[in-house]
């Protein structure tokens, strides 16, 4: 009875939250909103399709600009929440900068196989050559950005895959236009509290293939899976509450903006599924 007393409170209110009745209170409010986009993302058929080298690169090809626009997303909230201007002054919010601070070291200068340290981006690439997947196109982009060519102009030049160029697209409307908490949500609920389920279900099916020259990127898939879950998940999860504060306002655009990051991988992953080759028999 005190089960079914407590899930007849809590559905009214998530059922109140998704039809735009009010927006979430809670931060188990509004992932209760958006756990069905959640559940159809991590049970996609893209998983299983995932089943000789083929597929696998095919997939590489597509998810390593989700691998670089992340990064987007990260630099934009360490640009707007620390100071990284000369000369320099303390941040308004030390407690947000010292979040975004402790990711941004994880992501950009990890702990490299072997020793040494690299970014998460510079692993996903060394594992794309290694399994033989093509890291020219996503290295050209990267090396256009840097010479400062626009982001959208630069995306044509190096012949991105029209879903993952609207992927970046999304991702890069809300960094550039988004408000913190907002970037912040986005950031959260489209990246570092998912990416532990939905890479399992990777590594997983990594395995299972059989495949040789994947050592690369199961050590990227687990690396992420521990580190998220045990740093950067926490981490991310504190700075979006400090930010989102107990003001509804921000409330119902944190809830808009987490949805919006969910429903544009769900389209990614329908596109690198429709991509793949025909599952083996």
């Amino acid at each position: 009875m005190a089960e079914y007393a407590e899930q007849s409170v809590v559905v009214p209110a998530v059922h109140a939250v998704i039809t735009g009745e009010r927006p979430p209170v809670s931060y188990e409010e509004l992932a209760a909103a958006i756990a069905p986009y959640r559940e159809r993302l991590l049970a996609h058929p893209v998983y299983p399709r995932l089943d000789g080298m083929r597929a696998i690169r095919t997939f590489m090809e597509h998810h390593c600009y989700a691998v670089m626009d992340f990064m987007c997303l990260l630099k934009s909230l360490q640009q707007r929440l620390t100071v990284v201007t000369v000369p320099w002054f303390p941040p308004a919010d030390p407690a947000a900068a010292r979040f975004i601070n402790e990711i941004v070291v994880g992501e950009e200068c990890d702990i490299a196989p072997g020793g040494g340290y690299i970014s998460h981006y510079e692993l996903y690439v060394a594992a794309m050559r290694e399994a033989g997947a093509d890291a020219d196109r996503v290295e050209h982009l990267v090396e256009l950005v840097r010479n400062h060519q626009h982001y959208r102009r630069a995306m044509t030049k190096a012949r991105v895959p029209a879903a993952a160029a609207t992927f970046i697209m999304d991702s890069m409307s809300v960094c550039l236009t988004g408000k913190n908490h907002e970037i912040a949500a986005y950031f959260l609920f489209g990246r570092e509290n998912l990416i532990p389920d939905m890479f399992r279900r990777i590594v997983e099916q990594m395995r299972a293939s059989g495949e040789a020259g994947l050592d690369g990127l199961i050590y990227y898939l687990d690396r992420h899976i521990l580190v998220d879950e045990t740093e950067h998940g926490p981490a991310a999860e504190r700075l979006w509450t400090t930010l989102v504060a107990d003001e509804p306002r921000r409330w119902a655009e944190a809830w808009r903006a987490a949805t919006r990051a969910v429903q544009a991988r769900l389209k990614l992953w329908d596109a690198i599924a429709a991509a793949l080759p025909p599952a083996r028999a």
